[in-house]
């Protein structure tokens, strides 16, 4: 997919998943609701609502979103619950969670993104006139540079626990890119600090559909890159205890929800993870 320009660059892909999570906010089973992503979506112009859910490919990353955005929704509610009161996002892209979490009002959100996001993103959200339900900054920065001072020019604590959420980035970043984005956000954690995390799992090289997608994004100029091995080692090399590691496959079917890709043959395929910062 190609990228619009309206007030500022956006994404299709981020379009197209604030898409979905504004189908998924309309069911009666919905995981989440997500009031702003139709505004988001109908500002950019793009004709994702073509996308149809009876195609296997279009079925499998909606549910996928739907189920992966309720887990994340799930842990940064209980870190807060907690007392975790930083949140932090990179590649926010058209990300949410500030407004529509309705956490209290002392949990400060930062997050990151390219400047052409927040060209885009921000006259949006003044337009609907949303409130974040704490203070919220938005850093501009690229992920494969320097980010960090900019992040704590925004007024983030390095010496307070964070949450951090990676939700759409690793797969489109290489290994070592991954490696040095986790290194970067580690050496700012303090303990107590949470790590969220998606990524591809091994199962996504020869997984079929996900080779069918893989094709897609290849030929759609936003290949995917990487896949995490083993999420334990990955995170525990850097000083995080592993909590919770499953699927997105896994978790669906405890929410009663099908996201049809073959696990049973391939093996795992994407990951949902989540990690505390041992003490330091």
């Amino acid at each position: 997919m190609s990228a619009f320009n309206a007030t500022g660059d956006v994404s299709a892909t981020s379009v197209l998943i604030a898409h979905f999570r504004a189908l998924e906010s309309t069911r009666d089973d919905a995981l989440f609701n997500d009031p702003l992503s139709p505004a988001l979506v109908d500002a950019s112009g793009l004709p994702v609502g073509q996308a149809k859910l009876e195609h296997v490919i279009t079925n499998r990353v909606y549910e996928s979103v739907a189920v992966r955005t309720r887990y994340l929704d799930e842990r940064v509610s209980a870190a807060v619950s907690r007392g975790v009161r930083q949140i932090v996002l990179p590649a926010a892209g058209l990300d949410t969670r500030a407004f529509r979490l309705n956490l209290p009002g002392d949990v400060s959100f930062f997050e990151i993104d390219l400047p052409t996001v927040f060209a885009f993103k921000e006259p949006v959200l003044e337009q609907a006139a949303a409130q974040s339900s704490g203070p919220r900054s938005v850093v501009s920065a690229d992920l494969t540079e320097d980010w960090v001072p900019k992040l704590t020019a925004s007024g983030f604590d390095p010496e307070a626990p964070t949450v951090w959420v990676l939700e759409g980035i690793l797969m489109y970043l290489t290994d070592d890119q991954n490696d040095h984005l986790l290194d970067a956000l580690s050496a700012v954690s303090a303990a107590g600090s949470e790590l969220l995390f998606v990524s591809f799992a091994p199962g996504m090289i020869a997984e079929e559909q996900t080779k069918d997608l893989s094709g897609m994004a290849d030929a759609a100029g936003f290949g995917f890159k990487s896949h995490v091995a083993d999420p334990k080692q990955w995170v525990s090399e850097r000083g995080w205890d592993l909590e919770d590691q499953t699927t997105i496959k896994e978790f669906g079917a405890k929410l009663g929800r099908e996201v049809p890709y073959d696990e049973e043959t391939f093996g795992p395929v994407t990951w949902l993870v989540h990690a505390v910062r041992s003490d330091l």
